[in-house]
């Protein structure tokens, strides 16, 4: 096993990670960012401005984001599913 291959895998948490040159980013699509937003709002407002910190929400939908040849120089290979998904999204580099 080679250096490259013993080294933690960074995983970026924006989908300009893999853009930029990094392997691999999951990210929470934008759409749900606003969804959220709003949400956390509306129960602060509900809960009659107390001061407290919101409540954690949990969200569901995600966007890959893969660069190839970064995975293939760590000897990594990610289920096609994950790939088609990224392509489909924009978010499969070379």
């Amino acid at each position: 096993m080679d250096t490259a291959q013993r080294q933690p895998l960074p995983v970026g948490l924006d989908v300009s990670y893999a853009a930029n040159g990094g392997a691999l980013a999951v990210t929470v699509q934008p759409s749900q960012y606003g969804k959220a937003a709003m949400e956390i709002a509306l129960d602060w407002l509900d809960r009659g401005k107390r001061s407290m910190p919101p409540k954690r929400m949990t969200l569901s939908s995600y966007t890959w984001t893969i660069r190839q040849a970064e995975l293939q120089a760590r000897g990594l290979t990610l289920p096609n599913l994950y790939l088609d998904f990224a392509r489909s999204t924009g978010g499969l580099y070379p």
